[in-house]
């Protein structure tokens, strides 16, 4: 299994991170999706016997789970739809210097375990079990699982040549196994971010960030980071135009996964009372939109959503984009979006002026640059990145 110092590094940042109480909110609502699901886990949660059998059952599955090619001098780990497209804007030229995205696949029956690396995974179930909530605690069993199996690819930790790998999430148990591994094996390691940080905040010791602008860039001031670079955006930034009725204006409820149906219920009634038109756009989680997030947004005078980074892209795009808090379940101004100006909360007495003169303030780039990349161009913040990716493998 490997260092222990490294290993429980990530655990203690797992653990902090699953603290967050949006985390929990999305456990509710995977748990709402049907009775069999809410009932397992209550029946795991309530017996040690099936506490045990699910922690050890989800160590071993996201460690056979696991794809990995020994071809490779840089990976990445994504597991989840927006870790996935993150990366997608610089796999082309990734791909000049043996890439590989390890996959999750079908079961792999190619696998040994030892006694020793049990008792290990069993010492760590005694030390969390009373400690943790069964929701934090499987979290743990999946991140052991996947070290673990980065810890067995020999080929990976070779000094023979130089390895990188990009990280593609800090919060979930792929990405802080890939930190620790990289740690543990004084791997070249690079954080993709695919969207603004949530708290609360936790210590890295990396190469590389990428980040969507010199805004997040606080959030790691307590980290251990050697080079900074943010990625620009395809769309330039259009400055909003001026609402002319707000009694006639089509508004767009743009859905996350913690989406509270009572809430949305309540806003489309407000919607239909006002005489206002109103679509949804949904998570890809949930189920598949016939239009893309542009033409969606394109298609909106004005778009509703909670804690969600797509606030960005709205605004890039020159629409308004508003907070709701009754959209969905977690907590308020999760991306602090709202306290520190960007978008405004919407209610149905929202008046013409409150309206202009929050898209006065949007205008006004000065206020935009603190969020996002405006001095660089998407294709040459793509041309650092890949400049930056040159010299850490040929350091």
């Amino acid at each position: 299994m490997g260092n222990f110092n490294s290993l429980f590094h990530a655990l203690k940042n797992q653990i902090l991170r699953d603290k967050n109480e949006f985390k929990h909110t999305l456990l509710k609502s995977y748990l709402s999706e049907s009775l069999l699901k809410k009932t397992i886990y209550y029946l795991v949660d309530k017996f040690y016997i099936l506490k045990i059998s699910a922690f050890f059952f989800i160590y071993i599955h996201s460690f056979m789970s696991i794809k990995i090619e020994p071809d490779g001098k840089i990976f990445s780990f994504p597991v989840l739809r927006n870790e996935f497209k993150s990366i997608i804007s610089i796999e082309n030229f990734l791909k000049n210097y043996s890439y590989q995205k390890i996959s999750k696949s079908l079961i792999n029956f190619k696998f040994t375990f030892n006694l020793k690396s049990l008792l290990k995974v069993y010492k760590i179930f005694i030390l969390f079990e009373k400690k943790l909530p069964t929701f934090s605690l499987l979290r743990v069993a999946e991140l052991i699982g996947y070290y673990s199996r980065l810890q067995s690819q020999r080929f990976i930790k070779s000094k023979d040549q130089k390895k990188l790998i990009i990280i593609t999430t800090e919060s979930n148990p792929n990405g802080l196994a890939s930190i620790a591994f990289a740690r543990r094996n004084r791997l070249q390691s690079i954080f993709l971010s695919h969207g603004e940080p949530i708290s609360p905040a936790i210590k890295h010791s990396l190469d590389l960030i990428i980040l969507p602008g010199s805004n997040s860039r606080d959030f790691y001031k307590d980290s251990h980071i050697k080079n900074t670079l943010y990625y620009g955006y395809k769309e330039k930034y259009k400055k909003i135009k001026p609402i002319k009725d707000i009694r006639k204006l089509t508004y767009g409820l743009f859905l996350s996964k913690s989406m509270n149906s009572e809430g949305v219920a309540k806003i489309t009634a407000q919607l239909e009372a006002l005489g206002q038109k109103y679509f949804f756009r949904y998570h890809p989680n949930y189920k598949k939109n016939t239009k893309s997030l542009t033409e969606h947004i394109n298609d909106a005078d004005i778009i509703l959503a909670g804690n969600t980074n797509v606030h960005l892209e709205v605004i890039l795009h020159g629409k308004l984009s508003m907070y709701c808090k009754e959209i969905d379940s977690g907590p308020k101004d999760l991306n602090n979006y709202l306290t520190q100006g960007l978008i405004i909360n919407w209610h149905k007495e929202l008046s013409k002026q409150s309206i202009s003169k929050h898209i006065e303030y949007l205008n006004n780039s000065e206020h935009i640059g603190k969020y996002l990349d405006l001095t660089n161009s998407y294709k040459s913040s793509i041309r650092a990145i890949e400049n930056e990716i040159k010299k850490l493998i040929s350091s």
